[in-house]
């Protein structure tokens, strides 16, 4: 699981994705988050629409960079010491469930629409198995069906559609790590 660091300093360098849509801007894929990213992607809630619109980031994100964290892997992508987009994965104990993990991924302020969604996922999934001391058999997202543009980026990165019996509010996504 995560932690909460101090500084910049103190977070682990995952590696650099890379925007080939912008003059190859590149940012930093970083293991864990600080306060301080944190209180940057909470204040990007409060006047990005789409972020309020296709999440509910806003309750999700209503608690300290601690409680959030707490029982779930957090990765920053960080541009000019920015909060530039987050991942998180949680491992969902279901014995009925083998080994899934839940998913998700924001890109806000400078890291939005520069094409960095992908190499921002490819590195932050390969790191987080990698270094699970659980396998991960699935990895499973949900998406509200309006994001046109999500369900397309999962699909790019290997993510297929699946039933959902709990919520038809939103489509059910998963993806099998190939090994």
């Amino acid at each position: 699981m995560s932690e909460v660091k101090q500084s910049m300093e103190d977070l682990r360098y995952v590696g650099q994705a890379v925007s080939k849509n912008q003059n190859f801007t590149e940012f930093d894929v970083m293991k864990d988050i600080t306060d301080v990213l944190f209180e940057q992607y909470k204040n990007y809630l409060q006047y990005d629409s789409s972020l309020s619109e296709f999440t509910n980031d806003k309750k999700r994100f209503d608690q300290s960079a601690n409680e959030f964290v707490k029982d779930r892997s957090v990765y920053s992508l960080v541009g000019s010491r920015l909060m530039s987009g987050i991942i998180w994965f949680s491992y969902r104990a279901d014995q009925n469930i083998n080994n899934q993990h839940d998913f998700a991924i924001r890109t806000c302020g400078i890291g939005r629409g520069l094409g960095l969604s992908l190499p921002f996922m490819e590195l932050s999934v390969s790191d987080y198995i990698r270094s699970s001391s659980i396998d991960v058999d699935t990895i499973n997202l949900n998406v509200k069906p309006a994001n046109i543009g999500a369900i397309a980026l999962y699909k790019k990165f290997g993510f297929k559609e699946s039933k959902n019996q709990d919520d038809v509010a939103t489509v059910k996504m998963d993806y099998k790590p190939k090994f």
